[in-house]
């Protein structure tokens, strides 16, 4: 691993039928960090202690590092996370966190550095960078990309299906109506009836400047306090239904 992180009692696990992804961080400078996803019987999708989950270790002078956290919760931030091998479906998502202090210009990579087990043999590796409106295939090649300083936990995630998530909305869309009244309104209604469970707003570096779950069948979002630009929204419903579309803040 890229830290001191280690758990002794998951390695030894060799069933050699877990469902393993390890992904690498890397940039042009040397600097390297590393984080284990396992899918192996005994875990659950909670915090199941030093037994499957170990915490990055952030007393250490790493510039960036990627980690994990438990549902989206960045709290306590993995480097190896176990989760239930029932969970792992061509549906699954792994929300990714992101770290660095370096503020000079830098290129950082993901890189899938190994798998393990009949999923990943057989499936397709994607990272959705919902900063740059972009999905790719890691399975096919390395992701490249820039940052600013901070932390940075709505970015990335890693996705085995394609259509997990929209990137953007289409006209075959029937599940959502987003319309702007003015430029410092958005209104958020679902076509028939299901409750908006979760709603996201993110700006251009990755922030996230509003979170609500409404359970509501329509949100109506005051903007008036964004500046002009681009936003990420990532919307849930009731009816397991997500999407993620790029607003235009006017003046």
């Amino acid at each position: 691993m890229a830290d001191n992180s280690s758990n002794h009692q998951f390695f030894r696990q060799n069933t050699g039928i877990a469902n393993k992804l390890w992904l690498n961080l890397t940039t042009d400078n040397g600097l390297f960090n590393q984080i284990l996803v396992a899918y192996v019987d005994g875990a659950t999708d909670a915090n199941d202690g030093p037994h499957y989950d170990a915490p990055r270790n952030l007393s250490s002078a790493t510039a960036a590092i990627i980690y994990t956290g438990v549902d989206g919760d960045f709290t306590t931030k993995l480097a190896i996370q176990g989760k239930a091998s029932s969970s792992l479906s061509t549906d699954e998502i792994i929300r990714l966190g992101f770290y660095t202090s370096i503020s000079e210009a830098v290129l950082y990579r993901f890189s899938i550095a190994q798998t393990q087990g009949l999923f990943f043999d057989t499936e397709q590796i994607y990272i959705k960078d919902h900063l740059l409106n972009k999905l790719h295939n890691l399975s096919e090649s390395d992701y490249e990309f820039e940052s600013q300083t901070g932390a940075f936990n709505t970015r990335f995630e890693i996705v085995f299906n394609p259509q997990t998530l929209s990137i953007q909305a289409t006209e075959t869309d029937k599940q959502l109506l987003i319309s702007q009244a003015d430029a410092n309104q958005l209104l958020i209604e679902t076509v028939n009836g299901d409750f908006i469970t979760k709603f996201q707003l993110i700006d251009q570096l990755g922030r996230l400047v509003n979170s609500e779950t409404p359970q509501t069948a329509s949100i109506n979002i005051d903007t008036q306090h964004l500046a002009t630009g681009i936003y990420i929204t990532y919307i849930e419903l009731s009816n397991g239904y997500k999407v993620s579309k790029k607003i235009l803040k006017r003046r």
